[in-house]
C-alpha cells in the first residue's frame, strides 16, 4: 500500500472555476479516509485528480513517495470504484475481474487462481459465470470491488460506491468494505455527500466546502469539536441547533440575551467560555444534548412549544419552536445553502427557531405543549456570527 500527499493542490478549469483550492493533506499508508461535504465542494474533483482522471493545476500530489502530477492513470497503481458500478454487461463476472490482468498478459492459469481468490474473500465464489444483469445491487458492488483488490492497487478510490443501494443493503455494506478494507491493510479513499457513512466508516473524516478543506479529524473529533459552523451542521444527524445571543455578565453569571425580550440562559460558572463580554455569539447544541422536561428550577435552561414529534422505535425526535429569532447571520445562511437549499426554509420566518431534540422512547409531550429545554452544559459550543469559526 502507500501514502497518498496533496501538497497545496488546486484544480482550475477553462471557464475560471476552482474545483479544488491549495488542498493540503496526508492520507497515511493503510489509512481509510472519507472526503465529505455538499455537492460541488470539489471531493469527487480531488478523488479524480489522485486517479490521475484531471490534471493537477498547481501544488504537488504525491503517491507512494513519487510526484504523481504528470504520471498517466495506468502508472499510478491506483484502483477506483465508480459510483454506477461501471461493469461490462457483455461478461461474465469472471471475466469483468480478470480484465485488468488480462492486459497485463498474465498468464491464464495465474488469472484463474487470482479471480478465485478475491471471489472468495467476497463472497462471491457462486456467481462468476454470471453476468451484470443476473447480479442484485450488492452483488454488482461486490464484483466491482473485486475488480479492484485483483490489481493488488497501492490505493483504492471509492467515488460513491454505495448511493446506488436500498437503505438497508447500504448498511451491509458499510460493514462489509470496512471489514474488507482492514482485512487488506488498504489506504482507502472513499468520497460520499452522506456523513453517516463517512463517520461509521473512516478512520478520519475530511470536511469540504467549496472546493477548501474545512477540517480534518477523526469521527468523534469532527463531531465533538468542529472548527466552525459548517462542519457543526454538517456532521450530525439531526443538524446541530443554533440560538444566537449577547454575552452578558450578572449577579457573577455569565448570561446569554438571545431574545427580543431579553431573555437570558444563564451559565454555570464552570462553563463560562473565555469570551469578552458584551460580544455577540451563536450557541450550538446538538439534539441529544438537550432533555425535554415540563417543569424546571435549572437556571440553564430554554422554554418551547412542542410542535411536532417523530417517534422512531427506540427512540423519538421532538421538533420544538424556541420564542427567539432563528439565527440568520450571513455565514449560517451560507452554510445552510451550501449543505441543502432546502434547509433555507430554516430561516424564512425570522421570529421562529425550531430546536430538534432526540429523546429516549416514546414518552414525551404532545404537540401544543409547553416544555422546558435543559443543555447539558458541558456540550456547549459557541462560535462567531461572523466568521462562523468555533470559539474557544
Amino acid at each position: 500500500m502507500a501514502e497518498v500527499v496533496f501538497e497545496e493542490v488546486s484544480k482550475f478549469y477553462d471557464n475560471g472555476v476552482e474545483a479544488v483550492s491549495q488542498l493540503s493533506l496526508r492520507i497515511a499508508d493503510g489509512e481509510f479516509l472519507a472526503l465529505v461535504g455538499p455537492s460541488g465542494c470539489g471531493k469527487s474533483t480531488a478523488l479524480r485528480l489522485v486517479a490521475g482522471l484531471e490534471d493537477v493545476s498547481s501544488g504537488r500530489l504525491i503517491i507512494d513517495g513519487r510526484i504523481a502530477n504528470d504520471e498517466t492513470p495506468g502508472r499510478r497503481n491506483v484502483a477506483m470504484v465508480f459510483q454506477n458500478y461501471a461493469l461490462y454487461p457483455h461478461m461474465t463476472v469472471e471475466r469483468n475481474i480478470e480484465l485488468s490482468l488480462k492486459i497485463r498478459r498474465m498468464p491464464k492459469a495465474e488469472r484463474r487462481a487470482k479471480v478465485r481468490e478475491v471471489a472468495h474473500v467476497l463472497g462471491i465464489d457462486d456467481l462468476l459465470d454470471r453476468k451484470p444483469a443476473k447480479l442484485s445491487g450488492g452483488q454488482r458492488q461486490r464484483v466491482a470491488m473485486g475488480r479492484a483488490i485483483v490489481r493488488d492497487p497501492a490505493v483504492f478510490l471509492l467515488d460513491e460506491p454505495l448511493s446506488n443501494l436500498d437503505a438497508k443493503l447500504r448498511v451491509q455494506m458499510r460493514a462489509e468494505i470496512r471489514e474488507l478494507q482492514r482485512r487488506l491493510h488498504a489506504t482507502t479513499i472513499f468520497v460520499t455527500h452522506d456523513q453517516i457513512e463517512a463517520m461509521t466508516m473512516a478512520d478520519r473524516v475530511a470536511v469540504m466546502r467549496r472546493g477548501v478543506l474545512q477540517q480534518v479529524g477523526s469521527p468523534q473529533e469532527l463531531y465533538e469539536r468542529p472548527a466552525n459552523l459548517f462542519v457543526a451542521d454538517f456532521i450530525g444527524s439531526p443538524a446541530m441547533n443554533f440560538l444566537e445571543g449577547r454575552l452578558a455578565s450578572q449577579d457573577g453569571e455569565t448570561i446569554i440575551q438571545y431574545s427580543p425580550s431579553q431573555a437570558e440562559l444563564r451559565l454555570p460558572n464552570r462553563i463560562t467560555p473565555p469570551l469578552d463580554k458584551g460580544r455577540n455569539v451563536i450557541l450550538g447544541i446538538r439534539p441529544e444534548h438537550l432533555r425535554v422536561v415540563t417543569e424546571s428550577s435549572e437556571k440553564l435552561q430554554i422554554p418551547a412549544t412542542v410542535v411536532l414529534t417523530e417517534t422512531m422505535g427506540a427512540e423519538t425526535l421532538v421538533h420544538v419552536s424556541v420564542p427567539a429569532p432563528a439565527v440568520v447571520t450571513e455565514e449560517l445562511i451560507e452554510v445552510l445553502a451550501d449543505i441543502d437549499e432546502t434547509a433555507l426554509e430554516k430561516v424564512e420566518d425570522p421570529q421562529a427557531n425550531r430546536f430538534t431534540i432526540r429523546v429516549a422512547g416514546s414518552s414525551v409531550p404532545d404537540p401544543g405543549s409547553d416544555v422546558r429545554l435543559l443543555p447539558d452544559p458541558e456540550r456547549l459550543l459557541f462560535f462567531d456570527p461572523t466568521t462562523g469559526k468555533a470559539l474557544a
